[in-house]
């Protein structure tokens, strides 16, 4: 259609070749087709009038994604042109300088030397500077980045290498590569970038993209990440110091990497030099990435604020995190409309941590622990099982175990306790059970009674079924066992004694062999 071009409507060819770089996005372009493409391309994308400006744009960027198009694209002066459209970036719109500033950075970061020379020659680095203070913040990024690429190539290129190296690597020869002193480099990286040097500027994601990959996975890795103004110390600066303004989301995945690799005393570690306070910032940032990744950090800490402690014990860091207005910060967006469920699900249970072995209050503990009763249903077992947790630890106070057991919940967790493919699941109803018959209200115990009671009995006879068979099978095994030890013994026996034996004779008690005696009768001997 495109190369017969013998439609009189424009439209429809410039749909064909939108369809076309759709179809070969991040793909080699056919040869035979890149030079009517690009000739069309450049049509399209020479008058902001033209109804497929915007998704010009887009096209571009989708074979710009893939570097055997480099060639193409600069051989048709399409790059050319894509750098007059952002010197003119005060008549483009938001989505179109996303695309435009994505093509630029692509083709610096994954480009050959001529084609990152190109860039950096024809662009005006000016143009660069204005950018990185747009409204935008994809477009900040973007921009911030290539100033970095433009200043310093070596050491952006270095990174760029590394994370690629590091993509295509096992989780164990990470930490290899780890071990070898590029912690402390990238330490010092960050040490610079917080001094506010311009050309250190869009190093914080590259830097942070390579921590992530040689962090997750190796736990062992943390001491070392966890020195004193090391890279936990100076990620948490950066983080402090960070802005709602900007997508913060990469330098929040990193943050959430280390926690994840965390144990219960890290994690109380990370409270102390203030990760809940920095990640806090990024809880009102719109982006729902960044705002994401700051609720599940935020959460994982509170809930090891929450271990290791006995049964009536407060949360280590309730009252901090309440006089800091973090609780109100987090109880906010729990009813914030805008904010969506995965962020609601760590801000629910982070609730509930906090209020271990005390009462929720009243203007939300009926949304909060509905919210929790949901969420135990999740498919994932990881998320149902620690649900269940958070609700042992508000079960810890009777004054939530009414609503806990609200809305016939009691035979939910008869049902997890009855479910053996989910174990954990199980385990933690098993403790959720425990805890309200062990100081929960009469009444309480009296509903959970009647739902958990004849579960636990029929597991129990199940158990005990389970444990005779088993018995059964291994008495039938150890039978089995010493027949075959003494068959072998008996032969081994009557083979040095010159004698042929068939078997154990059944008239004789015991296990031995038969040997014909001189009076033509039967000697038994038995094996020792």
């Amino acid at each position: 259609m495109m190369k017969n071009n013998s439609y009189k409507n424009k439209n429809i060819n410039q749909r064909v070749v939108c369809i076309l770089c759709y179809f070969f996005r991040a793909s080699p372009l056919p040869v035979d087709i890149q030079v009517d493409m690009m000739s069309i391309l450049k049509q399209i994308i020479s008058s902001s009038d033209d109804i497929f400006y915007s998704e010009g744009i887009r096209s571009i960027a989708f074979l710009a994604e893939c570097q055997s198009n480099h060639s193409i694209l600069l051989s048709e002066d399409i790059i050319t042109d894509i750098v007059t459209l952002l010197q003119d970036h005060r008549n483009q719109t938001s989505r179109n300088l996303k695309s435009l500033t994505f093509i630029l950075g692509i083709l610096i970061q994954e480009g050959n030397e001529e084609t990152r020379n190109t860039v950096r020659n024809i662009i005006p680095i000016d143009v660069i500077r204005q950018l990185t203070k747009h409204s935008d913040k994809t477009v900040i990024l973007n921009m911030t980045e290539l100033l970095s690429w433009i200043l310093i190539p070596d050491l952006m290129k270095k990174l760029f290498n590394l994370q690629q190296d590091l993509k295509q690597m096992k989780v164990e020869e990470r930490s290899i590569i780890a071990e070898q002193g590029i912690l402390n480099e990238l330490c010092e990286i960050l040490k610079k970038i917080g001094d506010c040097e311009e050309e250190m500027s869009g190093v914080i994601c590259p830097v942070c993209e390579v921590l992530s990959l040689m962090i997750g996975g190796n736990p062992q890795l943390i001491p070392e990440v966890f020195e004193n103004d090391g890279i936990v110390d100076q990620l948490l600066i950066h983080i402090k110091n960070s802005s709602i303004n900007e997508l913060y989301y990469i330098q929040m995945e990193t943050l959430r990497v280390i926690v994840n690799e965390c144990n219960d005393d890290q994690l109380r570690e990370l409270f102390s030099r203030g990760a809940v306070k920095a990640s806090r910032i990024q809880l009102d940032n719109k982006e729902s990435r960044s705002q994401s990744k700051s609720a599940e950090i935020i959460e994982r800490i509170i809930e090891a604020g929450s271990s290791d402690i006995k049964y009536g014990e407060p949360n280590r860091f309730r009252d901090e995190i309440i006089q800091d207005q973090i609780l109100q910060q987090l109880v906010s967006l729990f009813f914030n409309n805008d904010v969506i469920n995965i962020i609601k699900d760590n801000i629910a249970l982070s609730i509930s941590f906090l209020y271990k072995a005390n009462q929720i209050p009243q203007e939300y503990n009926t949304q909060i622990i509905d919210h929790l009763k949901t969420l135990s249903r999740n498919g994932d077992e990881d998320v149902s099982s620690r649900t269940i947790k958070a609700l042992t630890n508000l079960a810890e106070c009777n004054s939530n175990q009414q609503l806990i057991l609200s809305n016939e919940f009691a035979d939910e967790i008869a049902q997890h306790i009855r479910n053996k493919q989910k174990q954990q699941n199980c385990l933690q109803s098993l403790h959720l059970a425990f805890m309200i018959y062990l100081h929960g209200s009469e009444d309480n115990k009296i509903v959970l009674k009647s739902a958990v009671t004849v579960t636990l009995a029929r597991q129990a006879s199940f158990c005990k079924k389970k444990k005779t068979a088993q018995a059964k099978n291994i008495k039938y095994d150890i039978d089995k066992q010493k027949s075959i030890k003494a068959r072998q013994l008996m032969m081994e026996r009557a083979s040095k004694e010159g004698f042929a034996v068939s078997g154990v004779h059944t008239l004789f008690p015991g296990t031995g062999y038969v040997k014909k005696n001189e009076e033509n009768g039967y000697t038994f001997i038995p094996i020792q």
